[in-house]
Formats: structure tokens, C-alpha cells, sequence
């Protein structure tokens, strides 16, 4: 390994990038392995989904998290409960950046 390239692998952050876990550490990011696997799920069985529309629109995801109850599959319903969790949580932390219909 070349000396500089030894140098910053072994160095730690600098503390200016150490993440703020004050005041928002109980704040959670949309869960995107969920959703990943949901828009999969969804697509294996015929049902095209928009991401940006389960991110943008909140009416929209809960209507699609309704449909995919319907539907069978382990792995789809294990996703929609995860998501579930998320889109129906009354103040996620990102709801301002992207839900624009509350």
C-alpha cells in the first residue's frame, strides 16, 4: 500500500464531520432497503411503482402500501410493514422535504 493512501485509510474524521446526534438523533430517514424491495415485489408481480412518487406524494404510497396488502408474498408484506411503519407515522422526520400533500 503507497504511504499516503496507508496515511488516510488509518486517520480518523476530522470532528467537524462527526454526525450531529443531538437534537435529532430520535429523527429517521426513509427506510430505502424497504422501499427497494417493495418496488421489486410489486414489479414481480405486474405492479409498476414510483419511487419518487412513494417519496413525494403520501397519499399516493399509502395508496399503493393498500393495494399491496392484497397481495400474497412473505417478503412483500414484510416490506409493506416496514414502510407502513413509515408512511403512516404522522411526523417522519422527513416529511417536509418530501411529502408535499399532507
Amino acid at each position: 500500500m503507497h504511504a499516503a493512501t496507508a496515511s488516510f485509510a488509518s486517520s480518523a474524521a476530522p470532528a467537524a464531520y462527526a454526525p450531529d446526534l443531538g437534537a435529532r438523533a430520535e429523527a429517521r430517514y426513509w427506510p430505502a432497503h424497504a422501499l427497494d424491495a417493495f418496488l421489486l415485489q410489486m414489479a414481480a408481480r405486474g405492479h409498476c411503482i414510483s419511487a419518487t412518487m412513494m417519496l413525494g406524494d403520501r397519499r399516493y404510497a399509502l395508496d399503493q402500501l393498500q393495494h399491496a396488502r392484497a397481495l400474497p408474498g412473505d417478503t412483500l408484506q414484510s416490506a409493506v410493514r416496514e414502510l407502513s411503519d413509515y408512511f403512516e407515522d404522522a411526523e417522519p422526520a422527513v416529511a417536509s422535504l418530501h411529502w408535499c400533500h399532507r
